[in-house]
């Protein structure tokens, strides 16, 4: 993977950016799979569940508060940063997108011209460049 060290144990999460000089061009996204992101946005759900848990039910002598307070405020770093990798696959994404739009109507243009040539002289050429060597 590059651009981005990833943890998702179950007791912490994290998403380590790596510097600028070291990460892929910008027009390059991340190399994360599917699973790789469902994973990382369900250990960030896990965490915040278990902190809610933790907070309701809390052990003996403990500052419930102030450990859900750090596990949440984690957890939205993680959050921004899982944020900060995903943005630049959202814009790959779109910039394939309007590719593949040029690339289908670059296509009807060329069947619809394609189209109103007459067959039996495009047949003729075709045949015609085969028995010629051509």
């Amino acid at each position: 993977m590059r651009g981005a060290k990833i943890q998702s144990d179950s007791s912490r999460i994290g998403v380590e950016v790596i510097p600028p000089a070291r990460a892929p061009p910008a027009s390059e996204p991340p190399n994360l799979t599917a699973e790789e992101w469902d994973g990382l946005f369900a250990a960030v759900s896990a965490r915040l569940e278990r902190t809610v848990s933790a907070l309701l039910t809390p052990p003996d002598g403990s500052d419930s508060v102030a450990l859900a307070r750090v596990d949440v405020l984690e957890c939205v770093e993680a959050l921004g940063q899982l944020h900060t990798l995903l943005l630049p696959e959202r814009d790959h994404c779109q910039r394939l997108e309007l590719e593949i739009f040029d690339l289908r109507n670059a296509l009807a243009v060329a069947l619809s011209a394609l189209a109103e040539l007459p067959a039996r002289p495009r047949l003729a050429r075709s045949m015609t460049g085969l028995t010629n060597g051509g």
